[in-house]
């Protein structure tokens, strides 16, 4: 995620640049405008980007949100830990709003 996506889902553009500098962005070996994900938000990151093809729709075929079984069963299979599993839910509804925010755009 670069710092045009966090723009885009609405993060302001000083919050950008307070990540920016304090975990890195153009220099750092990444693209530029990257802003490396912190650790403790990987897991979450990491089970949303393999729910790709696994959204509801809606009857006329609109995204509607992630399916919630399969993103449970996607962190199983990611060995994710159970107690760190209500934290990564609540991570997961949030990108899901912003992803459906942005996409509704």
């Amino acid at each position: 995620m670069d710092g045009d996506d966090l723009a885009a889902a609405g993060v302001a553009p000083e919050e950008v640049a307070k990540l920016k500098a304090q975990y890195g962005g153009e220099g750092d070996g990444g693209r530029p405008g990257d802003v490396p994900v912190t650790p403790d938000n990987w897991p979450a990151v990491r089970v949303f980007l393999m729910q790709e093809g696994r959204w509801r729709r809606t009857p006329r075929g609109a995204l509607d949100g992630l399916d919630m079984a399969q993103v449970e069963s996607t962190a199983r299979l990611l060995r994710v830990k159970r107690k760190r599993l209500t934290r990564m839910f609540w991570k997961l509804m949030t990108m899901e709003r912003a992803a459906l925010e942005e996409m509704r755009r």
